[in-house]
């Protein structure tokens, strides 16, 4: 594994920065995009680094050792798709699989292990069970229902998600602690404001102090650390489907059919791209939280979409929010089938780039990862329609063009 001494000399401070940033955005990005259905992997290029992702089918219910149980549900786009959550029919059938299924309001708003263990008995055959009835083949995991009770022996014992002197710190999973550092990452990338003089500025103090923070965790340095970084990832988690609804809600009566699919496709068939003119909640306002926000509208597009039966190729997905300065943070996310073998492909950023040509838009990119690039606030509208002239006149998907 790829080590970094944050002790070296000053003066190798920045080129390691570099290399220890690539390291861990390695480290989280296998685990922040786990769960994409498909067993491929891709590449994503970047400058001289290349990086290769898989995705795994077994990884679900992110974070549901320290949350309640509706809450992991919630937070897992498959479960989210598959139970139609989106409206209100989902969530009233999926407070009816829990009563089926042996769990009460005050049990399925518990962490696991601080429901009292009758209820625990055959709880995972029953969930099984009701499960399949509703489509739900792959939502449990034995890691997630385990029989194993030794995790609540804690000071103070078990008890309710959410606060923050019982949060199963001992016990934290790898995507758990991905989770975990992508918060830290994502506060340190967070917009600077009201700040004239270092206006648009990411790096210094701030970057690094994420960044060292992270590795403090990553190297079980700093427990307490591990708390906050955990509760800011809960809350990450939380805003993230909080976003669903403001993408998707006129859409949501189409969402069992490929009418969904030409609605976020829009006019233009190669890419997918969803702007965020004003969010509430200033987490969203980070790369990171993008990316994470743009994997879990992609991947309930997946279930829920006929083009998945189709075998149509899912498209390339473009995110964009308003950032507190007035410009528009924009994050690229490539679906794995159609990324899978284009390692020598340019992919989001040369896209961007010409863009910007041909609009007289300014862009800058201002992370290492080139599928990331902040837009001019008062050239965003000529950019984007730069982007979809590109599609219109290649009349191919984006993979297919070199």
């Amino acid at each position: 594994m790829e080590t970094f001494d944050h002790r070296s000399r000053r003066g190798d401070l920045r080129g390691g920065l570099k290399r220890a940033q690539a390291f861990v955005y390695r480290f989280t990005m296998w685990s922040t995009e786990f769960a994409l259905p498909s067993s491929c992997a891709h590449s994503l290029g970047m400058a001289t680094i290349v990086l290769t992702v898989s995705y795994f089918f077994s990884l679900r219910l992110l974070l549901y050792r320290h949350c309640s149980l509706l809450e992991a549900f919630m937070h897992t786009p498959y479960t989210y798709a598959v139970a139609g959550l989106h409206c209100a029919s989902g969530k009233r059938d999926v407070l009816q699989y829990f009563a089926e299924s042996g769990l009460q309001r005050d049990s399925y708003n518990q962490v696991y292990i601080s429901i009292p263990l009758p209820v625990r008995l055959n709880l995972i055959e029953k969930l099984k069970k009701y499960g399949n009835c509703r489509g739900l083949f792959e939502m449990t995991h034995y890691d997630f229902l385990r029989r194993d009770n030794s995790a609540a022996i804690q000071d103070g014992g078990p008890s309710a998600a959410g606060q923050v002197d019982h949060l199963n710190l001992s016990e934290i999973s790898a995507s758990d602690m991905a989770a975990l550092v992508s918060s830290v990452l994502a506060a340190g990338a967070s917009p600077m404001v009201d700040n004239e003089e270092n206006e648009g500025v990411r790096t210094s103090f701030q970057c690094r102090r994420a960044f060292f923070d992270a590795l403090d965790i990553i190297q079980n340095n700093n427990r307490g650390g591990v708390r906050t970084a955990l509760l800011r990832g809960l809350n990450m988690l939380r805003q993230v489907v909080a976003q669903w609804p403001s993408i998707c809600s006129r859409q949501a009566k189409y969402i069992r059919d490929r009418k969904m699919y030409n609605t976020l496709c829009g006019e233009n068939g190669s890419f997918r791209i969803t702007v965020l003119h004003g969010v509430i909640n200033s987490v969203i306002y980070s790369a990171g939280v993008l990316r994470r926000l743009a994997l879990f509208v992609l991947q309930i597009i997946h279930h829920k979409c006929s083009s998945r039966e189709a075998g149509r190729s899912p498209l390339p997905y473009i995110i964009c929010c308003r950032i507190p300065s007035g410009n528009y943070l924009c994050v690229g996310v490539m679906p794995t089938s159609v990324s899978k073998g284009t390692r020598d492909r340019s992919g989001f950023a040369t896209h961007f780039d010409d863009a910007s040509t041909e609009s007289g838009a300014m862009i800058e990119f201002r992370a290492f990862d080139i599928s990331v690039v902040e837009v001019e606030g008062k050239d965003f509208e000529k950019w984007r329609s730069a982007l979809y002239r590109q599609a219109r006149r290649s009349r191919l998907p984006w993979q297919w063009a070199r």
